[in-house]
C-alpha cells in the first residue's frame, strides 16, 4: 500500500485566515476521527494535489506529521474544489489505526475486452469506485475487474469481484459494476416521397382552369335591376 509524507501546521480558523492561507500556497485542513478531536491544521496545496493525481487516488494512506505533534496516520475523506480554478480548497482528513478496520471507497480498473463487445455490444460501467473494509495496512490502491469473459446480456455483481486478501465487500445491497449491453437498433422512418404537384397557369378572362369546377348557372326566377 503507497504511503506519502505530508507535514501539516496548526491553523487559525475563520474566512480570513483561511483565504491567507489558500494564497500562500496551503489548504485549509480538519484532521478528526479515532479520537481525536477535529484539529484546524493546512497542508501544501501542490504536494497534496500531486497525491490526489495518483493512481491511487483517495486511498492513499497519508503519515500526517504535524508540527509540535506526533505523527498520525490518516487518509483523505473529503475534499472540495474551486468551481473555475478546480483547485483543492479544503480537504477532510480521517486519523486511522493500523490494528483498526477501515472502510474506503477504493477505484476498479476494468481490465480486458469484453467477448459481447467484439460481437457488437456496448460496455457500460455503473460503478468506478468500490467501498471496501480492510486494515490500513491491507488498503489497495486499487481493484482489478477482468470483464474479457463478459457476454451481452452478462454483469457483474460487486459481490462476484475478486478482492485482495484480507478486503471483504462488507455491504448487503448488491449491485452491478459493469455490464454489456445489446446495440439499440436504429429507427429509421420511411421517406414518401410525393410527385410533385403541378399548379395550373392563371386562366384568361373567360377560361376554365382544367380541373376546376364550372361556374354554376344564376338561379331560375331571379330579377335583373333596370338601369
Amino acid at each position: 500500500m503507497e504511503r506519502v509524507n505530508i507535514t501539516a501546521a496548526q491553523r487559525e480558523t475563520g474566512k480570513g485566515p483561511a483565504r491567507r492561507l489558500r494564497v500562500a500556497g496551503s489548504i485549509p485542513a480538519v484532521l478528526y476521527g479515532h479520537g481525536y478531536a477535529p484539529k484546524a491544521l493546512s497542508v501544501n496545496q501542490a504536494l497534496l494535489s500531486k497525491t490526489l493525481k495518483g493512481a491511487a487516488g483517495r486511498s492513499v494512506l497519508i503519515n500526517l506529521a504535524i508540527e509540535g505533534q506526533d505523527s498520525v496516520l490518516a487518509l483523505l475523506k473529503e475534499y472540495q474544489r474551486d468551481p473555475l480554478k478546480q483547485q483543492i480548497t479544503h480537504v477532510d482528513l480521517l486519523a486511522v489505526n493500523v490494528n483498526e478496520q477501515i472502510e474506503v471507497e477504493v477505484p476498479l480498473h476494468f481490465e480486458g475486452q469484453a467477448a459481447g463487445v467484439k460481437e457488437g455490444g456496448v460496455l457500460e460501467v455503473s460503478r468506478r469506485t468500490l467501498t471496501l473494509r480492510c486494515l490500513p495496512n491491507a488498503l489497495p490502491e486499487f481493484v482489478v475487474v477482468d470483464i474479457s469473459a463478459l457476454k451481452i446480456g452478462g454483469n457483474i455483481h460487486a459481490n462476484e469481484i475478486q478482492l485482495p486478501p484480507g478486503v471483504t465487500f462488507p455491504h448487503t445491497d448488491n449491485f452491478s459494476v459493469v455490464q454489456v449491453v445489446a446495440p439499440q437498433k436504429e429507427e429509421v422512418a420511411a421517406v414518401v416521397a410525393a410527385a410533385p404537384v403541378e399548379v395550373p397557369a392563371m386562366a384568361q378572362k373567360g377560361e376554365a382552369v382544367p380541373g376546376a369546377a364550372a361556374p354554376s348557372a344564376p338561379a331560375k326566377g331571379g330579377s335583373e335591376k333596370s338601369a
